[in-house]
């Protein structure tokens, strides 16, 4: 005769407890940080008006 924890082992609900636990660790992996972050702002100097305009052919 199976006891209690026998029949709990072998039941459906613990795979489907597994699964959503594995579900909902990989939704909170994926949507919980930013996906696509913020570049940083560029420190970089803006040049000069004529840098840009050599670059643009007429």
């Amino acid at each position: 005769m199976p006891t209690p924890l026998d029949r709990a082992l072998n039941s459906k609900n613990l795979f489907l407890g597994f699964a959503g636990m594995v579900t909902a660790a990989a939704a909170w992996a994926i949507w919980g940080g930013d996906m696509f972050p913020a570049e940083a702002d560029p420190t970089g100097g803006t040049g000069s008006n004529s840098s840009v305009v050599v670059g643009i052919p007429n």
